[in-house]
């Protein structure tokens, strides 16, 4: 058990280096957005990509989900090879003709964003942006199927590192602004493209073939309108900040959500490394369920400890480093932090959905979802403005885990300690409402206040978690292993062993 969590932890921690560049990278360059782009110039790129990042579930068709499928059921190298080549024919194919159809629809898609036709071209540059990422998302998929979990951090740092250098140019030096980010990610989406594929090359024999395309479109078109009413429901509060509150609204909640980039970063990661090792673990363990009870509940740990860490230290950093215009995004940070922490908790909880070859329920998941969030949207935006977007979005990703449990604990039961997940959410959010009331304290006060929670709330966290009888044991094990070590560093585990119980 401690190996495969290691292995699970090894894979979370390459996906994360690259993301924590990513993050770090964002937060250097908060300063300069903030100085060249207005809130109204941030409220414009957000509804645009918001808008545009519709473009990848609809032209993948779902196959990126069924390549992960048959990459784990199909042993032989002729059989993956046929899978992959016919997947990527079919992405590349879908891709192309919706680029083709929406460009047609460009101002329409400019007006719905921002309520006019001015973001016409913007929007041009987006899709091609869009059409480039799900085309590269077939030869990813490879390299993250097969576990080449540093091939994939690198092209991910890279795409990163190209796109930034363009913006900076771009917006800095040329003062393109608004047109400098957009390009900028154009930039990086081709060049990586490119790259994926010259990576990948021998995992294709450029052919199709239709009986394995009807097998992947099988299992992967119910999770079309799965991943449309799931991106629906999650970009939608954000969306309507802009229309119903301004631009310059949403520009403000846009950037408390970059402030919480350290939780959406082990979430994206933990996903990244979950999806492959999932289906291996499963395939491969005699008793998977367990191992998925004990990972979803480090994984808690994880995200909840991180978030308070986001929410007391994130205003702070807003105030250090962004104009006086945006300091209204400091009170917007914990509440927008939950929603990736909300986020996470589903992913995992719908542990077991995907382990068969039946996804019709998906979409009636993601529908309840979106139902729960409209429905959130006109209740409590109205009232509590982009806090409420905020409230929206977490309800909708409440309302899933509760119905993907239900149906995945009827596919692949596991035991999950309700009990010690449940008491680390409590002692999370009270953290972080009592983080909330130091916020008007002069910053004398202030500092040491947000200190003291910061260093007593992982010490609360390690008492829950010792109230765990499987996880007690298991952390006085790794405890009873770093003493041995520490013991005899020289020596391997089973002399240190020897040792210590002669």
């Amino acid at each position: 058990m401690l190996r495969k969590l290691l292995s699970l932890l090894s894979d979370v921690a390459v996906y994360g280096i690259s993301s924590l560049l990513s993050q770090i990278i964002g937060f250097l360059l908060l300063p300069v957005y903030t100085r060249f782009l207005s809130p109204a110039d941030q409220g414009v790129i957000t509804q645009v990509l918001l808008v545009t990042a519709f473009f990848g579930p609809l032209a993948n068709l779902g196959m990126i989900n069924a390549i992960f499928r048959r990459f784990n059921v199909d042993k032989e190298p002729e059989r993956r090879t046929q899978v992959l080549s016919t997947g990527l024919f079919s992405v590349t194919l879908s891709s192309l003709a919706l680029l083709a159809v929406t460009m047609l629809f460009a101002g329409m898609i400019s007006r719905l964003a921002v309520g006019d036709e001015s973001a016409a071209n913007l929007v041009r540059l987006s899709l091609l942006s869009a059409a480039a990422s799900s085309i590269g998302m077939v030869p990813l998929a490879i390299l993250r199927a097969d576990r080449r979990t540093k091939t994939t951090a690198a092209i991910n740092v890279s795409k990163l590192l190209i796109s930034v250098c363009s913006t900076i140019y771009l917006v800095v030096v040329l003062e393109w602004n608004v047109w400098g980010v957009v390009v900028g990610t154009l930039v990086g989406e081709m060049t990586m493209l490119a790259m994926q594929l010259v990576i990948t090359f021998r995992s294709f024999r450029f052919v199709a073939n239709i009986g394995t395309w009807k097998l992947l479109a099988a299992y992967g078109l119910p999770f079309v309108p799965h991943q449309i009413q799931g991106m629906t429901m999650g970009m939608l509060p954000q969306f309507v900040v802009g229309p119903m509150l301004g631009l310059e609204e949403a520009g403000l909640y846009a950037t408390a959500v970059k402030f919480t980039m350290p939780v959406v970063f082990v979430v994206n990661a933990v996903q990244n490394a979950w999806i492959a090792y999932k289906f291996q673990i499963h395939a491969e363990d005699e008793d998977p369920a367990r191992f998925f009870s004990s990972a979803v509940t480090y994984y808690v740990a994880g995200i909840v400890y991180l978030w308070v860490g986001v929410s007391l230290w994130g205003p702070e950093m807003v105030w250090l480093l962004t104009e006086q215009s945006y300091y209204p995004a400091a009170y917007l940070i914990p509440i927008a932090g939950l929603i990736p922490v909300s986020q996470g908790i589903y992913f995992m909880m719908g542990t077991g959905m995907e382990l068969s070859d039946d996804t019709r329920p998906f979409p009636l998941v993601t529908f309840v979802g979106l139902v729960t969030a409209i429905a959130s949207i006109f209740l409590f935006v109205p009232r509590m403005g982009a806090t409420g977007a905020a409230v929206a979005a977490i309800n909708s990703f409440i309302a899933l885990t509760i119905v993907i449990f239900f149906f995945s604990q009827r596919r692949f039961p596991i035991r999950y300690d309700r009990g010690v997940l449940l008491a680390l959410l409590v002692i999370a959010v009270a953290a972080v409402c009592l983080g909330r009331q130091g916020l008007s304290l002069p910053l004398a006060q202030r500092l040491p206040f947000i200190v003291a929670i910061s260093l007593i709330f992982p010490v609360l966290e390690f008492g829950v978690l010792l109230c765990s009888s499987t996880e007690r044991h298991r952390m006085k094990t790794l405890w009873s292993r770093a003493v041995k070590r520490r013991i005899r560093p020289g020596k391997t585990i089973a002399e240190t062993q020897t040792v210590v119980h002669p």
